[in-house]
């Protein structure tokens, strides 16, 4: 998991990444993305459960977050167990049969919040000539 930019400013977005190393199976036309929810903490403690997009099918997907007081917020990312039925050879050659995967979470991520909002990184400009 990542958090960009960290830190960050009061009420400035705050994009979420999270991924597993494997990329979901797909078959035929059909596409397994994975499901992902993060936990986060704010600094007085309250706890909320972000649900993630479906990932794509590189395994990843992303959340913005916008942060609304100073201090460190706690971010973990969440994939529950999930079995994977694949009918027929999947599209990396995976035989038919049932593909189980064990739940796993991320390390906790610390967001640290201040009250500067941080200056997005530059564009790289486009070339004039040849």
């Amino acid at each position: 998991m990542n958090l960009s930019p960290n830190p960050a400013g009061v009420n400035q977005s705050v994009t979420v990444f999270v991924w597993l190393s494997l990329a979901p199976f797909a078959f035929g036309s059909t596409f397994y993305g994975w499901n992902f929810t993060v936990t986060v903490t704010t600094p007085s403690g309250e706890t909320t459960n972000l649900t993630l997009p479906e990932s794509l099918p590189t395994g990843y997907t992303y959340i913005p977050y916008t942060p609304t007081t100073t201090g460190s917020y706690k971010f973990q990312a969440n994939f529950a167990a999930v079995t994977v039925n694949m009918p027929t050879f999947s599209s990396f050659g995976a035989a038919p049969g049932d593909y189980s995967y064990e739940s796993s979470q991320s390390t906790v991520q610390t967001l640290n919040v201040t009250t500067t909002q941080v200056n997005p990184w530059p564009e790289t400009p486009l070339p004039t000539g040849y």
